[in-house]
């Protein structure tokens, strides 16, 4: 069940939605040259860069900068799960060690994950354009401390141009090891 209800009849409350279905999201961009748009064209994008600031608690470890994520996923415009298996992910800073490289993030495996030692951003290339609406991630099976709380979530139609999609520039709470969080609206 995805309601609440506050059961004393005295005041009742309407039923209020979980964090576990994502909302409608309007886009509100401008085009950068002033050009007269169709919304929904804008807003189709190829690729996406996940850009992480801040982790939970690396510094307990040595590693202020490293940070990881077992599977990042996608809500399209229809609210139905992207299929990432002909998605193509890159570190284009190339610190990850190849066990936990890139591709990990979108192999649909919790066990696997992407690791970077210099917050480096996660891009991926998707086979074709579409609309995202929410976005979410699996946290790693260890060390939650290097689980992302502040990030930057960029789009891109050319894998050139790219302009920010969603900004968490307050750190989130992030659940514990291997636990999906919360649906951000893009």
């Amino acid at each position: 069940n995805n309601t609440t209800n506050n059961n004393n009849n005295n005041n009742p409350q309407p039923p209020t939605t979980t964090h576990n279905q994502p909302q409608p999201t309007t886009h509100n961009h401008t085009h950068p040259k002033g050009h007269s748009l169709n919304m929904t064209e804008f807003c189709k994008l190829r690729y996406v860069k996940f850009l992480p600031h801040m982790v939970q608690g690396g510094e307990k470890w040595g590693c202020n900068d490293c940070v990881h994520v077992a599977e990042v996923m996608f809500l399209d415009v229809h609210g139905k799960l992207v299929n990432m298996s002909h998605a193509i992910a890159s570190d284009p800073a190339a610190d990850s060690p190849m066990i936990w490289g890139a591709t990990s993030a979108i192999d649909g495996l919790n066990e696997t994950k992407w690791f970077s030692y210099s917050m480096s951003a996660l891009q991926i290339r998707f086979p074709s354009d579409l609309i995202l609406t929410s976005f979410s991630f699996t946290t790693a099976v260890n060390y939650s401390s290097f689980s992302p709380v502040e990030w930057t979530l960029y789009m891109s139609k050319d894998g050139i141009d790219w302009e920010i999609l969603q900004d968490q520039k307050t750190p989130c709470e992030m659940p514990v090891t291997s636990r999906k969080s919360q649906w951000f609206p893009t």
